[in-house]
């Protein structure tokens, strides 16, 4: 019998996740191939504090295309000149990798979708601001952004690009007004749709739904990009919820940006991969040194207890975690998913949890000592003696310390 929620040396999940009630109300893509839409490159650049080279960027996206992204969005290239030679130098040297050029339709539109043309983009994307109160921000009444947005993509088909739809604020839009403009992008060429849930106000069952009531109403089979902020800590579960209504999520590796977290990359993948089963074509071995890299180059430190990529993550120092992880046969239960499939390691500290004699023991194995219990309870002693006079975090002791009092205990 095939356990999708099982697989011997990688991840073990809950067999509820994959039960019949739960999948008849999921809507999946035929070939159940979800691909990820990376916003990573403008969520750095909507990051206060932070400057990227041109440079920076090309290695960014070039790793995001190794990593098997799918499609990247870069914005506002049209007045900072930064961001189009970023845009151009990712264009001349990418191979598969899918670059969106976002233009937001407000005064200027044009020079947006000229730029994302000059620069060699695959896709220019004009995006409308679909809610009462985003349209009234910039003064535009519903009939001039259906006609504004309609003037906008065949501007861009005229000029010879592929042209998407975004929507801005959409998940506060009036819906029927949401629909006609969605019609309106549709009849225009939009070859896709990017909803976007601007300022992470709805909730995932919020988004399943939101999604699911668009696909009843429009009438082209076009994919719909999910764009779902963090702001109440639900971000990759919105994103896991649009992909179970049937529409693909744009995320952002670490969660970026500070303000205004969007959706994690690498959450998002694993929970698609092993909690709904479908494949993504990221390499999931590459996802922790993709993030990493992220780090480095946007100087935002990831927090250690953070899903999937914290340093803390896969750090064991309870006395029954310790001993599985050394004896290496007990170790499938201690996490949903092993960190090599991430690739990762898994590491060993030694602090009040790990004194309860077993840990020790598995450790002497490991070292292939023999011992007595009464060796045992001396380097326990000598453990916990350490342990106190630490005086600030981290309190624990690393391997290397804790082999070397077995070692001086047992070989005396």
């Amino acid at each position: 019998m095939k356990k999708p929620w099982y697989r011997k040396g990688k991840y073990r999940v809950a067999p509820l996740n994959y039960d019949n009630e739960l999948f008849d109300a999921y809507e999946f893509p035929p070939d159940k191939m979800v691909k990820i839409f990376d916003s990573t490159i403008r969520k750095l650049d909507m990051t206060p504090g932070i400057r990227l080279t041109v440079q920076d960027k090309v290695d960014i996206a070039l790793w995001g295309e190794e990593l098997g992204v799918s499609e990247i969005f870069i914005n506002n290239i049209h007045f900072v000149p930064e961001y189009f030679e970023s845009a151009k130098a990712i264009a001349e040297q990418k191979t598969k990798l899918i670059l969106n050029i976002e233009t937001r339709l407000s005064k200027g539109w044009q020079e947006g979708i000229k730029k994302a043309v000059a620069v060699k983009a695959d896709v220019a994307e004009v995006e409308a601001r679909s809610s009462d109160l985003e349209m009234k921000r910039i003064g535009l009444t519903k009939r001039e952004t259906l006609r504004e947005m309609d003037h906008a993509l065949e501007y861009g088909k005229d000029l010879g690009i592929e042209v998407a739809a975004g929507f801005m604020d959409s998940t506060k839009a009036d819906f029927p007004f949401l629909i006609d403009l969605i019609h309106h992008s549709l009849d225009h060429g939009a070859s896709k749709l990017i909803m976007y849930d601007s300022f992470g106000a709805l909730s995932p069952d919020g988004i399943h739904l939101f999604i699911k009531r668009i696909r009843k109403n429009i009438h082209h089979n076009v994919p719909i990009i999910m764009h779902v902020h963090n702001m109440f800590g639900l971000g990759t579960a919105g994103a896991l919820a649009a992909v179970t209504a049937g529409a693909y999520p744009d995320v952002a590796a670490n969660g970026l940006p500070s303000y205004n977290a969007l959706a994690s990359l690498e959450e998002t993948v694993l929970g698609i991969e092993m909690l709904l089963g479908l494949s993504t074509g990221i390499a999931l071995e590459k996802i922790y040194d993709y993030c990493k890299f992220i780090e480095k180059k946007s100087g935002i430190q990831v927090a250690p207890s953070k899903a999937v990529t914290g340093d803390h993550l896969f750090t064991f120092e309870s006395d029954y975690e310790v001993a599985a992880h050394l004896r290496r046969n007990q170790l499938e239960n201690l996490k949903p998913f092993s960190p090599e499939v991430v690739g990762r390691k898994a590491n060993v500290v030694w602090g009040m949890n790990s004194l309860g004699g077993e840990a020790v023991r598995a450790k002497l194995e490991n070292l292939g000592l023999e011992y007595t219990e009464d060796q045992i309870h001396q380097i326990l002693h000598i453990i916990r003696k350490r342990l106190g006079k630490k005086r600030k975090f981290p309190f624990w002791l690393d391997e290397s310390e804790v082999e070397t009092i077995c070692r001086e205990i047992v070989q005396r």
